[in-house]
């Protein structure tokens, strides 16, 4: 089976390179959870890679934590735990001025619903009426019988098409605003949890052994 000889940082780039080329409205990113039943929980229970359920209690089971030893793969532990959330802050909490100075995307609310709306729909409609425009050209110059062809009224297809633009972009805001409060309290429930404790002496006694 195909192994990734790269580090966690270049996957982390590579992930983040992927969504942004992708232009993904909306992700969660979790750890592999190793499900009873599942084909990779046999393969690592195979391996003798689960990690102790006294360790890792069923309730860790939801994505945050992280359930299985990734040492034999050439991977830290502590770095693979933290990456899914790492890039979820990233992705819906921005940096760490950005989460200071624009608490809950407030600026950006405040810009859409004031001047950044005729801005934006009047970016939106010249760019979807000079596409239709383009399309129609395009298909009267390969349809040699324009009868045949259905009627388009691109001034009006523009005006729907950049209404679903804007609606889209306000959409996005209120999932990164909303993500932006999960990503928060997992951080929280994190931090107040004691895994980060257990698994240090997991590998403690591992490396002692």
């Amino acid at each position: 089976k195909y192994k990734s000889n790269l580090s966690l940082e270049k996957r982390a780039k590579a992930v983040v390179k992927f969504l942004k080329n992708a232009r993904i409205d909306s992700l969660q990113m979790l750890n592999a959870v190793p499900l009873p039943g599942s084909e990779l929980r046999a393969k690592l229970d195979a391996e003798g890679r689960l990690l102790p359920l006294e360790t890792v209690g069923w309730d860790k089971y939801d994505g945050q934590f992280l359930c299985y030893d990734p040492t034999s793969e050439g991977l830290n532990p502590y770095e693979l735990q933290n990456l899914p959330r790492a890039l979820m802050k990233k992705r819906y909490q921005g940096s760490f001025i950005s989460r200071k100075i624009n608490y809950g995307n407030w600026m950006n609310w405040t810009y859409n619903a004031t001047i950044g709306f005729p801005i934006q729909f009047g970016i939106f409609y010249m760019k979807r009426f000079v596409h239709n425009l383009i399309e129609k050209r395009r298909e009267q110059s390969i349809t040699k019988r324009r009868r045949f062809l259905p009627t388009r009224n691109i001034f009006h297809e523009s005006l729907v098409n950049a209404w679903s633009d804007i609606r889209r972009k306000w959409r996005n805001l209120a999932m990164k605003t909303y993500g932006a409060n999960i990503v928060r309290r997992w951080m929280k429930a994190y931090k107040e949890s004691d895994y980060s404790k257990r698994l240090k002496q997991l590998y403690v006694k591992k490396r002692i052994s």
